[in-house]
């Protein structure tokens, strides 16, 4: 590879933290199956092909939860504001006064 132990051996542990392979004494060093990962990771997820299926699946998951969580999210934290300043957010994004 043309690189030195002690790089390969800091890419394993960048990826090790990342759950990509697993190092075991006796065994070595496996890659993890892909489900095994954290795909939220940035790092990971940049790391996949543009137009990977799995990609495409996680993403489509991930604003659909969105779409799901936000708007309950906001209105949690907007019931939190005093009501002068819940009333300038809501303005400011076109929400009907409560």
């Amino acid at each position: 590879m043309g690189v030195s132990r002690r790089v390969i051996r800091e890419a394993v542990k960048v990826m090790t933290a990342r759950g990509v392979p697993k190092t075991a004494r006796r065994y070595g060093t496996l890659v993890n199956p892909l489900d095994d990962r954290s795909l939220l990771d940035a790092d990971i997820f940049s790391w996949h092909k543009k137009g990977d299926a799995q990609v495409i699946l996680i993403f489509g998951e991930l604003v659909e939860l969105l779409s799901i969580m936000m708007p309950q999210a906001v209105a949690a934290a907007l019931g939190r504001l005093p009501s002068e300043r819940g009333a300038l957010v809501e303005k400011a994004i076109g929400a009907p006064e409560r």
